[in-house]
């Protein structure tokens, strides 16, 4: 049964009230405290409900950062808006295999404001904004952005890893079974390496709201491999990201509805 309006909005003012005074009371907010609170805020704000927020919640600096829990990417354009991401440094739940039903049961809020399952938008545009950062000039935060790289690069090497977007024959739907799901085109077609294929641009364009070059580009630089595309059958399936064993770096959406993989979270923040 879904709770009443204004119980849901007693129950948040009620969180946000003991979540700000337990930050406000400490020498150094908890990064979990400061991410409940900024989820809180967005809840309030996806009901038309303004609250400010706090200054110690916001990125003090547009600079990339090593938190304790997270990695910090800013600059991040996610939905037509730059924003900052925050990645795990670990595995979810341990490095745990489930699949897409399974781990969209457990984070059912989407990406925006809480740490969720990334769709395959916001994977490929944090790749792409560190590709574009991996000459840093300065010295610290050229090596992190070579080792949040190295992250990403062993994910794909070591697993086959899961994302929120889902397949089908006739639409494409980034951050499936969450508030924030967005429909795009299908894309349903033959398979193939991704800059060969004659709607490549059109796949980049659902999929990372990029090129085909320019994605195949990305993905090269962090895999060493060439881009494949699998793509989706009559039913639905999961998109799934990594390298195979031919050599390829893989987009399944292909026979994939039954795989259990392991998910790196990631959590939005507008800047």
């Amino acid at each position: 049964m879904t709770e009443p309006l204004n119980i849901t909005i007693d129950r948040l003012s009620e969180e946000y009230d003991t979540l700000r005074k337990r930050c406000e009371n400490a020498e150094q907010p908890r990064e979990k405290d400061t991410g409940s609170l900024l989820a809180i805020i967005n809840a309030f704000r996806t009901m038309g409900i303004t609250v400010e927020t706090p200054e110690y919640c916001r990125p003090k600096t547009a600079t990339f950062g090593r938190m304790p829990e997270t990695y910090r990417i800013p600059d991040v354009p996610y939905r037509g808006e730059n924003s900052t991401v925050y990645i795990t440094r670990e595995l979810l739940d341990g490095g745990a295999r489930r699949t897409q039903d399974e781990w969209l049961d457990e984070y059912v809020l989407g990406t925006i404001g809480h740490i969720g399952i990334p769709d395959t938008e916001l994977y490929f545009t944090l790749i792409d904004t560190l590709d574009k950062n991996k000459k840093h000039l300065d010295v610290q935060q050229r090596q992190l952005i070579g080792h949040v790289r190295d992250v990403i690069r062993e994910d794909f090497r070591d697993y086959c890893m899961m994302t929120s977007t889902r397949a089908y024959s006739d639409k494409t739907v980034h951050q499936y079974q969450t508030p924030q799901s967005i429909t795009r085109n299908s894309i349903k077609g033959i398979n193939g390496y991704l800059t060969q294929l004659a709607d490549g641009d059109a796949i980049a364009k659902i999929l990372g709201n990029t090129t085909a070059a320019r994605l195949d580009d990305i993905l090269g630089n962090i895999t060493d491999r060439r881009t494949c595309v699998w793509r989706p059958e009559e039913y639905s399936n999961p998109l799934l990201l990594g390298v195979s064993g031919n050599g390829r770096f893989d987009i399944i959406a292909y026979g994939s509805i039954g795989y259990d993989r392991p998910a790196r979270g990631m959590a939005v923040h507008k800047q």
